[in-house]
């Protein structure tokens, strides 16, 4: 027994300055190229209200911002006869300039406000994408401000990196948001064991990530451009999901009791564009629109999966990024919300 505890002590010390060391490493690492170190706390924007702390940020008034810091008209009292619809999401909204240079929340208005001229006075539609939000930050914008706004309906306008949480960014003065560093610790759920003794060791995390990448290469995974990208691998992971599904069920149930529905709007990213990977590894490709449509599946949501849309109108060709979407992609991507929602909405009056 006391040559069990000595191993055990011997064990737990090892690790505990091989934990010690590789955050040292890391974290030199990170200096060394500009970036972060793992205890820099997040600024705190002068704009931002003690309540609203959650958000961590939210962008300043001024410009073509309205007093919430979004990209829009200033929200006003619902009219008499208004349907409102709230877009809810991160910087493909914020960034959605299209051909007619103005965002495609903008050309959803319109066209809905022609398409539902017999059943309402006008149609409004508010775009609150925020860059760099996740799921839990939308949710929480929903809490404080979203509800305030009085929607009809509400559309979660998700991205892959959206399963990042709470968060993925931090907000900086000098550099507005950069990668938070915590995101590296998050190839553990949280939920459950062993990931809530596991989810704050640098040492077990990069553990996995080699023994990932050893699996990949036994297996002759092919390797994608999402698996080396900071903001994009976990969602190819499952775990990231339940904490997903945790999160949408909240914004559901909260919205039912004002019975506004939700509607979750799903983008891919350019990867999942290319016809060749996809004829070769579709499943694991389009892994994470999987997960996503069996959650809104279970909670009873309706989802619009812009990918097949995308592929059919352009694929790669509309993207200006690995995520964002270029203005002739984002006229594609209006036309189709629009009738969507049209068809949503009808059946419903």
């Amino acid at each position: 027994m006391s040559r069990l505890l000595l191993s055990i002590v011997v064990f737990v010390l090892a690790a505990a300055a091989a934990e010690v060391m590789l955050r040292s490493h890391l974290e030199s690492k990170d200096v060394a190229r500009g970036e972060l170190a793992w205890d820099t706390p997040p600024w705190a924007p002068p704009w931002l209200a003690p309540e609203e702390a959650s958000l961590r940020w939210r962008f300043s008034p001024g410009g073509d911002r309205n007093s919430l810091g979004l990209r829009d008209r200033e929200v006003r009292p619902k009219e008499p006869g208004e349907h409102r619809v709230l877009f809810l999401g991160d910087s493909l909204l914020y960034f959605s300039e299209t051909t007619e240079s103005t965002l495609f929340p903008d050309l959803v208005e319109q066209g809905l406000s022609q398409r539902l001229s017999d059943h309402f006075e006008s149609v409004d539609v508010i775009n609150a994408g925020v860059p760099g939000y996740t799921t839990f930050q939308e949710l929480e914008f929903l809490k404080l401000h979203g509800l305030a706004m009085d929607p009809d309906r509400v559309v979660l306008a998700f991205v892959l990196n959206d399963v990042h949480y709470p968060y993925l960014h931090l907000p900086r003065e000098d550099t507005d948001l950069v990668l938070d560093p915590a995101t590296r610790l998050q190839r553990f759920g949280t939920l459950r064991l062993p990931g809530r003794l596991l989810h704050h060791s640098h040492l077990a995390h990069e553990g996995m990530r080699v023994l990932d990448q050893l699996w990949g290469e036994a297996t002759e995974r092919p390797q994608f451009k999402f698996s080396e990208m900071a903001d994009q691998w976990l969602a190819w992971k499952r775990h990231p999901w339940r904490r997903t599904e945790a999160l949408l069920q909240e914004m559901r149930d909260l919205l039912a009791e004002r019975e506004t529905p939700l509607h979750v709007l799903v983008f891919p990213v350019r990867e999942q564009m290319d016809s060749r990977k996809l004829a070769e590894h579709r499943d694991y490709l389009l892994f994470p629109q999987a997960q996503l449509l069996e959650i809104t599946e279970r909670l009873q949501l309706d989802s619009l999966d812009l990918r097949p849309v995308l592929a059919a109108g352009g694929g790669a060709a509309l993207f200006s990024d690995y995520v964002h979407l270029n203005a002739e992609g984002n006229d594609l991507v209006a036309g189709e919300v629009e009738r969507w929602l049209a068809d949503l909405v009808e059946p419903s009056l």
